[in-house]
């Protein structure tokens, strides 16, 4: 049945709408395009809900604080992002989207340890049977719900190609860029280690983001070639990653990363570990570079190469450009979310 979207009410829950993170740009992206359309959207996130310790990524309270906000509400949409706000979802009436980016259950286990995981996967297996439509940002994603008896569908993550700044920030010669969550999937502590290497010691590192291990990490690495940025406006943090030689993520586990399509729409060469979903947007040697996990010599070795071989890089950010132009932008993603909502 096709609405007019003059009346119909969608809900948007999410731990995140603002920030650099990729949820929350992929969440506000999508509240935009929805309004743009005509759609009324009422927003429930961290940002105006009380939450206990708001630095936590996927945290309980949210979920619960949420709920007197919407418990038994109406709307024509309702449409979740992270498999926590499964929970306040079913409170309400209507159609119930969930959209989960990564894999719950392994997110929860290397930021809280194996016991957590455990009742993750429970939460995952109780709870998310009475969501109507679950949709993913990953192929690997895709395969684990699909093991543990879910029909998901696939959406992947998408970049505005308007929102990439004609113009970068370099600060140094020979610049480095990371952007993302200062924890430990992330891998920050592995690209770390790589720059005290000699091998890089005139090539400078510009790491920015904010997370539970920053003040630690920041202490422990002072060399001269690393520096902290902390959180910076998106639209700051693009332009250094447009102004960059190199934008690397060496993450242990990961989704369809948001800062990788941003490096590809940038024309910013990549490094990226083979894990998750990097793999699905990376293919090594075509238009970027994947290496293994948990390595800092082999990072240090391949960030060195990338410099001693810039042209050869080029030509591979060239590829990722189109293949981002055209997989992964938004007026391609949002018409199946439009789909989905039965539209």
């Amino acid at each position: 049945m096709k609405w007019c979207s003059e009346f119909m009410k969608i809900l948007m829950i999410s731990p995140k709408t603002e920030g650099i993170g990729g949820v929350a740009q992929h969440v506000s992206t999508l509240i935009g395009k929805l309004r743009e359309q005509g759609f009324t959207i009422k927003v429930v996130s961290s940002e105006n809900t009380f939450i206990i310790n708001k630095s936590g990524f996927r945290n309980p309270s949210f979920a619960l604080f949420s709920i007197p906000k919407i418990f038994l509400r109406k709307y024509d949409i309702v449409h979740g992002h992270e498999a926590i706000t499964a929970i306040p979802m079913l409170t309400t009436r209507g159609k119930h989207i969930l959209t989960i980016h990564g894999i719950f259950s392994k997110s929860i286990e290397y930021i809280h340890g194996k016991f957590w995981n455990k009742v993750a996967k429970f939460y995952e297996k109780r709870f998310l049977k009475h969501i109507d439509t679950i949709t993913v940002v990953s192929k690997s994603s895709y395969e684990y719900y699909k093991s543990i008896g879910y029909n998901p569908i696939y959406i992947p993550n998408a970049i505005d190609l308007n929102i990439i700044p004609k113009n970068g920030i370099r600060e140094h010669p020979r610049q480095v860029v990371f952007i993302g969550r200062i924890s430990k999937e992330k891998g920050i502590d592995i690209l770390l280690q790589a720059f005290t290497k000699d091998i890089l010691k005139n090539i400078d590192l510009i790491a920015i983001g904010n997370g539970p291990l920053r003040n630690n990490l920041e202490k422990r690495y002072t060399s001269k070639n690393i520096h902290f940025k902390g959180f910076l406006p998106r639209k700051i943090a693009l332009k250094y990653l447009k102004g960059s030689d190199l934008f690397v993520l060496p993450s242990r586990i990961e989704g369809l990363s948001t800062s990788i399509l941003e490096a590809m729409a940038c024309k910013t060469p990549i490094i990226a570990t083979n894990v998750g979903g990097n793999s699905e947007l990376i293919r090594n040697g075509e238009n970027g570079i994947l290496i293994k996990p948990e390595d800092p010599d082999t990072l240090a070795f391949t960030i060195r190469n990338a410099f001693d071989n810039y042209s050869y890089m080029e030509r591979l950010a060239e590829t990722a450009y189109k293949d981002v132009c055209n997989k992964y932008n938004w007026n391609i993603v949002f018409k199946k979310y439009l789909e989905i909502y039965g539209l």
